[in-house]
């Protein structure tokens, strides 16, 4: 069967259109995953940041609770009271952001207990042992001895192993985002140069 001039046009302007929704809705599809992505990885950005904060926070506090231990100075108290307040609002905000990765959430839960932990048998325990002592610095040693005792050191120390596994998931995680982001830029890219490559090839093609 032979095809008229006009149905050759139509034919050829046809596949034209055909590779022009095809590239319009990769396009789409394309945006669609980069808004989502960085979406993500904004998140993500965030909940390091916070976290981070976090560890100041926590930082902070035994840095008060020493300094108390050491010169019995109740102004000295302010960083662990307002701290522990502080700590409070950032694991309130990190559980906010994390809702929907359970894992992380699940980690989050252990550093709060282990935060609870420190604060109700080592050091709040450890501030009034000191109170005692106000006047006797002989017995400055003693009662950093009881803080050790009380596992002080050690429960801070496992606050901030746990803290930093959870920002590393997250900067893992993040990473990953922003490579899934360059990937997927540069496919969308390919796929728009040579499908627009193809259909100005046919256009060329049908006008000559």
């Amino acid at each position: 069967m032979k095809f008229t001039l006009s149905r050759k046009l139509y034919g050829g302007f046809g596949i034209v259109l055909v590779i022009l929704a095809i590239l319009l809705t990769a396009a789409l599809l394309s945006t669609d995953r980069l808004v989502a992505s960085k979406t993500a990885s904004q998140y993500s950005y965030e909940t390091i940041q916070r976290a981070a904060a976090l560890e100041n926070q926590l930082a902070n506090i035994s840095i008060g609770i020493r300094g108390y231990m050491l010169t019995g100075k109740e102004d000295m108290l302010g960083a662990v009271y307002a701290g522990d307040g502080e700590v409070e609002k950032s694991l309130k905000t990190l559980r906010a952001q994390l809702g929907e990765r359970p894992e992380q959430l699940a980690r989050l839960d252990k550093i709060s207990q282990l935060k609870s932990a420190w604060m109700g048998t080592s050091v709040y325990p450890a501030i009034e042992a000191r109170r005692g002592k106000l006047g006797d610095s002989s017995e400055i040693g003693q009662v950093a001895r009881y803080y050790l005792s009380l596992g002080g050191t050690e429960k801070g120390g496992q606050i901030r192993h746990e803290l930093r596994a959870l920002i590393a998931d997250e900067q893992q995680a993040l990473d990953e985002r922003n490579a899934a982001v360059a990937h997927s830029t540069e496919l969308a890219r390919a796929v728009l140069l040579v499908g627009g490559a193809i259909a100005l090839l046919l256009g060329l093609l049908i006008a000559a």
